[in-house]
């Protein structure tokens, strides 16, 4: 999706998203730049989600990637705001992003803040 990034802090702000990708790593100290955002959200909050952010669907101008699930699949806590690193890795490296490597190191412990 591609979300203007005068909204992005919507995304970022909201308790109803679990983000995942370059933004949990950047929350648990990994050295990485922020860019893509992977963000999980309800199949049932989908639309109004959308809606609220004017986000449309790209292949090209991606800068948010809405990994959609079933409600009665959702794997994270009630309060939690952010993916596992190793479900943030996957989702780098899914992408192919150059990140991944980064993450990788720091979940091998390799490297250390």
């Amino acid at each position: 999706m591609y979300v203007h990034p005068g909204v992005l802090h919507k995304l970022r702000d909201s308790a109803t998203l679990v983000r995942s990708g370059r933004d949990a790593a950047v929350e648990a100290g990994v050295p990485v730049d922020l860019g893509d955002h992977d963000m999980y959200v309800r199949a049932s909050e989908i639309a109004a989600l959308i809606a609220e952010v004017r986000a449309r669907e790209t292949f090209t101008e991606a800068n948010v990637h809405l990994h959609v699930v079933d409600d009665d699949q959702w794997p994270f806590e009630p309060i939690q705001r952010f993916a596992s690193l190793w479900v943030a890795w996957l989702d780098l490296e899914d992408r192919q992003d150059r990140a991944a490597s980064t993450l990788l190191d720091r979940l091998g412990g390799r490297a250390r803040a």
